[in-house]
């Protein structure tokens, strides 16, 4: 047995000792001069003995507590495992009515859906003017037909959003789908524009629909147009500054011709001679004197220019 153990009975016994006047006695007796330890140590080996049987029938009955307690916990554990499979076929059919519920839910919504497709309060025509409408499922929403991912709460988001280059593409990518994609006119009183909008953004996201084409092939045309105009007017330019440098040497030629011919008739006058075929000139000087004798004619201006040309 554990020393604890033993301290803990030897402190129990001495406390009954003390209440039941033992203590008092054995005091008494040791004043009268008998001998008491020896008679404690018997009594302490008897009561050891005895303490020590005692807690041999205790550890009996300690494990034979542990072995009812293991009984009532097995019967526990297999109570508690019945418990769980009843709350698991519990938990199954809750499952189940959810799952029910879910599915009416969507039926619900579905059928909300449809009713909503059928009173759609915009129809394909006005979708080009009035695209705007109330939300269903919040009051202060406004949504944008031709424009699915918006979301306007204000007259200001509005305003701002049918201004905008993105709406106005979509509007575009709209009239022009339905130009390209006529409806009957009783498709057009059944049909959502929604369903529309729908079409042209799967196209796109197929690229088969590509509605900035007709705008490059403008923007391309218009661009040769344009450097062909330019073309045409540096040419006409030129042309004309031909036309005007062929004026100009024509008169700055005749202002030379006379001023060469004074210069002329100068020399004459001061080396006194009276012939001007005995004069050593250059050939455009003897030109010049053949113009002015009449001798040769000017040409006109167009034939100067196809020379130059």
């Amino acid at each position: 047995m554990p020393l604890y153990k033993l301290t803990e009975k030897r402190m129990h016994k001495k406390a009954r000792e003390d209440e039941d006047g033992i203590t008092e006695i054995k005091a008494k007796m040791r004043e009268m001069g008998e001998d008491v330890d020896g008679s404690e140590s018997e009594g302490w080996s008897e009561s050891d003995s005895e303490d020590e049987d005692e807690d041999e029938d205790e550890d009996d009955e300690e494990d034979d507590d542990d072995d009812d307690e293991d009984d009532e916990d097995e019967e526990a554990s297999e109570n508690g495992d019945e418990e769980i499979e009843v709350d698991v076929e519990g938990i199954e059919s809750v499952s189940e009515d959810e799952d029910e519920d879910a599915l009416s839910d969507e039926e619900v919504e579905i059928d909300d859906a449809s009713s909503t497709n059928s009173v759609f309060p915009i129809s394909i025509e006005s979708a080009i003017t009035k695209p705007i409408y109330q939300s269903s499922k919040n009051e202060i929403e406004k949504l944008c037909v031709l424009c699915p991912d918006k979301s306007l709460k204000s007259d200001q988001m509005i305003e701002i959003h049918l201004k905008s280059k993105g709406h106005k593409r979509s509007l575009k990518r709209y009239s022009l789908y339905l130009i390209n994609n006529p409806l009957k006119e009783e498709e057009e009183k059944i049909k959502d524009p929604r369903e529309i909008i729908e079409e042209i953004l799967e196209k796109m996201d197929s690229n088969e629909l590509n509605v900035d084409n007709n705008k490059k092939i403008e923007t391309n045309d218009q661009k040769q147009q344009n450097i062909n105009n330019e073309k045409k007017r540096k040419r006409n330019n030129k042309k004309e500054r031909k036309i005007k440098k062929a004026e100009n040497l024509l008169s700055s030629s005749s202002n030379i011709n006379t001023s060469i011919i004074n210069e002329l008739k100068n020399d004459n006058i001061n080396n006194k001679t009276n012939n001007e075929n005995d004069l050593t000139l250059n050939r455009k000087a003897r030109r010049l004197l053949k113009l002015k004798n009449g001798e040769i004619q000017l040409k006109s201006l167009t034939d100067q220019t196809k020379e130059m040309k």
